[in-house]
């Protein structure tokens, strides 16, 4: 039910050639696609009488060495010193307007490098 919603709020917002959804793959795989990614987007799980609970994700997004975006109901302190002290990225807690500027940012960023990559392949051809 999440990821049907998750389709529509991509659809909706007119997202689908930016957010991808795959649903399970092989492990390899799902490594190279993190590795590969302008950003990851960290679900924290953060409760009342359950500080610190760190799970193995984040540990596998921060060898991943892409920019991590995390969130969550409220900002977990442990889950941000790891993310945070590692300069791999930022934990949002729950600011979803800051959050969604980061996102912004990084869609332009990626947008620019591959406007940048175009322009330079298209040159070179028109060189040879």
């Amino acid at each position: 039910k999440a990821q049907a919603r998750i389709r529509e709020l991509t659809e909706q917002y007119g997202l689908n050639g930016v957010v991808s959804q795959c649903g399970q793959l092989p492990r390899e795989q799902a490594l190279r696609m993190q590795r590969d990614a302008d950003a990851l987007i960290f679900l924290s799980f953060a409760a009342e009488h359950y500080g610190g609970i760190l799970t193995a994700k984040l540990f596998e997004y921060l060898a991943s060495g892409t920019r991590i975006l995390s969130m969550g109901s409220r900002r977990d302190e442990a889950t941000a010193r790891w993310i945070e002290q590692s300069e791999r990225g930022r934990d949002f807690g729950s600011d979803v307007v800051a959050l969604a500027e980061e996102i912004v940012r990084v869609v332009r960023e990626a947008a620019d490098e591959a406007k940048y990559v175009l322009l330079s392949t298209r040159a070179r051809i028109g060189s040879q």
